[in-house]
């Protein structure tokens, strides 16, 4: 059989337009084809219309912009503009041989894209004089709430879209509002968020409670004040629906908050027998003053995967409660708890790390890692965190324990316990490392301050506790 002529099956002129596209695709930037007609000018830097993003779910953003004839390459910034006053550059002025480029970026931020298109001297082309800008974020965009508003009465007179999608809220930078009554979000995924570099307020009133609805709810970057609720009150940072119950599938987050006057609960489910798929306590400062109340309690249910990192939880009282309260019954597949690079003081030092007998079980995980626990949960922080109990997975390192002014071995250290230099259980998941005892010497814990002092030098190598608090 005679075989088709290329020429005439017309393959040959597609294979040129491919590798014309090609030639941009991969940073070839010297094909004679793409310059060879532009020649001899100021290039224009590229067209803010055709630059495009898209971001993996490793947070690696790939930058794209539509090719400039003529052009040697390009030259491309990404500066970090969420605090304006003090931009950041990610990529600073990197020359680029094509139409791409990639970068790792951060949540919750924002940036500005800048290219500049440079002349390729072969055809005496001149650097473009204005760089094009683009903006690009990591946060969706959000509805802005004007300074000094009433949240409770705001959403009132403007009600949330039913969606299923996330939304987000946002409090102007440096504002102060406050929360009057019962503000509940329904069945919505809200995020309710302030400016990472100048935080707004939120007072709390007599009656203000923010309501989670179902399907998840973060608060981001807003310093909160409950000192007006009382300590009998029905009352929490944040408090699921009474009038629902189920899994709660998205995330309830808070995040970069300063946390004053918590005289009641963290997050409290309302009684009713919710499962939270995940609780994530991020960079906050929270201090927790109740004596009766336990501050995580979802007593009728439990959290799957409960993290708590890069964070101080303080009391200034003596509770003889627990920190955590689950239904005992009841666990995930795979639960966990995880406290990492994080200060706790003062809390439950007469009570109990944990109340949740249902975790007690192999497919339950426990991480503690680079934590300082000063005067906490009766001398037992580990004990009750596993349930006493050999069969949790247990990831455990680095921590320091101090109660009342002594190292707390006989209840710390312990084999059954979980923290040891010796790794003798019936686990063989588990990373078990002595914990170590020292005096933290923290600046002034009556003012929340808990810088650690320079004489605590095994905490200070270790990079042990909320690293807000090391040099």
């Amino acid at each position: 059989m005679k075989k088709p002529c290329l020429k005439k099956a017309g393959i040959l002129p597609f294979i040129a337009v491919m590798l014309f596209f090609a030639s941009c695709i991969n940073g070839y930037h010297d094909d004679w084809e793409l310059t060879s007609d532009v020649k001899g000018v100021t290039l224009e830097s590229p067209d803010a219309a055709k630059v495009t993003f898209s971001k993996n779910t490793e947070n690696v953003l790939t930058i794209q912009w539509g090719v400039v004839y003529g052009a040697i390459g390009y030259e491309l910034s990404v500066i970090d503009i969420t605090d304006v006053n003090n931009p950041v550059n990610i990529i600073d002025k990197k020359v680029v041989d094509g139409c791409f480029d990639r970068c790792t970026v951060a949540e919750d931020t924002n940036y500005k894209i800048v290219l500049r298109a440079l002349g390729n001297p072969k055809y005496d082309n001149k650097d473009a004089v204005a760089s094009t800008e683009v903006p690009y974020s990591t946060m969706i965009p959000a509805i802005v709430i004007p300074n000094g508003t009433d949240l409770y009465e705001w959403f009132a007179a403007n009600p949330i879209t039913q969606s299923d999608e996330e939304q987000a809220y946002e409090l102007e930078a440096g504002g102060s509002y406050s929360v009057s009554g019962e503000l509940n979000f329904g069945d919505n995924w809200i995020i309710l968020r302030g400016n990472k570099a100048d935080r707004p307020t939120l007072t709390y009133g007599l009656d203000g409670r923010l309501v989670a609805s179902a399907k998840g709810f973060s608060l981001k970057f807003i310093n909160l004040d409950l000192s007006a609720i009382p300590a009998n009150a029905n009352s929490a940072v944040i408090l699921l629906d009474a009038a629902s119950t189920g899994t709660i599938p998205n995330p309830i987050v808070l995040q970069s908050c300063n946390i004053n006057g918590v005289e009641g609960r963290i997050l409290y489910n309302n009684g009713k027998t919710y499962t939270v798929s995940d609780f994530l306590i991020k960079d906050c400062v929270i201090e927790w003053l109740s004596t009766n109340r336990p501050a995580i309690d979802v007593q009728q249910g439990f959290v799957d995967h409960l993290t708590i990192s890069n964070s101080t939880i303080y009391g200034l009282r003596n509770s003889e409660n627990y920190f955590i309260r689950y239904q005992n019954g009841q666990r995930g597949s795979a639960s966990f708890v995880k406290f990492a690079n994080s200060t706790f003081y003062n809390i439950c030092k007469g009570g109990q790390m944990a109340n949740y007998s249902g975790m007690s079980v192999k497919t339950f995980t426990l991480t503690l890692d680079q934590n300082i626990f000063f005067d906490c949960g009766n001398q037992n922080v580990v004990r009750r965190l596993c349930v006493s109990s050999n069969n949790p997975v247990k990831i455990i390192k680095n921590n320091c324990y101090w109660f009342n002014g002594a190292f707390p071995q006989a209840g710390e250290i312990d084999q059954s316990n979980g923290e040891s230099s010796v790794t003798a259980t019936n686990n063989a998941a588990n990373v078990l490392e002595r914990g170590f005892g020292e005096e933290p010497g923290f600046a002034n814990p009556a003012t929340g301050d808990f810088t650690v002092a320079a004489s605590a030098t095994e905490i200070l190598r270790l990079h042990v506790g909320d690293p807000r608090w090391l040099p």
